[in-house]
């Protein structure tokens, strides 16, 4: 395993071997404990809703056998560990150190501050500004076709005023259904204006100014043909903790990908990096601090 992937097992075999919330998590799942040495079993039994939540037919020992494999530092791949921070749900300095470690982030590298602008009356800058979103962590999957299967994010909001009650959902094509897995329900679609389409995700209850809220949702994809090999994400106003990754399917394997920059929605990329599928086939990226910047990935087939 690489050094980087290495320094990630061990931190989180620190996380879960402390005392605290996280150890607290895996006891409470454990049928025999043996002094301070982490039950590999019940971290497993931690993380199996949350595997078997997103289809993986995987049974109780195989996903035992990765967990102990993560965990003495053996193999760990971005599949995994994502599973870990959803199961556990990490404090969000955590997950960023844990994500930092596994990507062997620069520092130079974790924050982009670009010059995109926003279309003319995008929401995001008008009106009465009700939120903010403070993390979000997102897998783009696309299938052996070349087409986007779905997008699963997972997404932190703090309310800026008292009464915030639905976070608006912005995307650029009607061919896509949503379902909210965590934190509310969806409205139906409806456009938004010349650029987006949208769904309200109404909150379980109004936040008060200052409050926060975790989402989880899927956008499902129903393109006709395969649409441009891009996977990007808009941030115009300043966003902590983005986590970018596109996984591919074994039997649609990339040429080559490249990280992404762009100045507008409309126009081609104005920097690009490429960069190197791992294990599982997927490209990651993580940045700690992303504003007034349009990144992703692309990619040729």
């Amino acid at each position: 395993m690489a050094d980087e992937a290495h320094e990630a097992a061990r931190y989180l075999s620190e996380l879960l071997a402390q005392p605290g919330p996280y150890r607290r998590l895996w006891q409470s799942r454990a049928t025999r404990l043996r002094g301070e040495e982490i039950n590999h079993r019940a971290v497993c039994r931690v993380l199996a809703p949350v595997v078997w939540a997103e289809g993986h037919e995987i049974s109780e020992d195989s996903l035992k056998d990765r967990v102990s494999r993560a965990l003495r530092g053996e193999v760990l791949s971005t599949q995994t560990l994502t599973w870990f921070v959803e199961a556990f749900g990490f404090a969000r300095h955590e997950a960023e150190k844990l994500w930092a470690l596994y990507l062997g982030a620069a520092p130079s590298r974790r924050v982009v501050a670009g010059r995109a602008r926003a279309p003319r009356g995008n929401p995001e800058l008008t009106g009465v500004e009700r939120y903010r979103s403070v993390t979000v962590h997102e897998t783009h999957r696309v299938g052996a076709d070349g087409i986007p299967l779905d997008h699963r994010t997972s997404q932190v909001i703090e309310a800026l005023v008292d009464g915030t009650d639905r976070y608006l959902f912005r995307f650029d094509t009607t061919d896509v259904v949503i379902r909210v897995l965590r934190g509310g329900t969806a409205s139906e679609l409806y456009r938004l204006d010349e650029h987006f389409h949208a769904v309200d995700i109404l909150l379980r209850r109004p936040l008060a100014a200052g409050e926060t809220a975790s989402l989880e949702y899927v956008t499902s994809f129903r393109y006709p043909e395969a649409p441009p090999p891009v996977y990007r994400r808009a941030v115009f106003r300043r966003l902590e903790s983005l986590r970018m990754q596109v996984e591919f399917h074994p039997e649609r394997v990339p040429g080559r990908v490249w990280w992404a920059e762009w100045d507008d929605l409309e126009g081609d990329p104005v920097s690009l990096e490429e960069v190197e599928l791992d294990d599982d086939l997927t490209a990651h990226r993580f940045l700690s601090v992303t504003e007034q910047a349009i990144v992703g990935f692309t990619w040729t087939w």
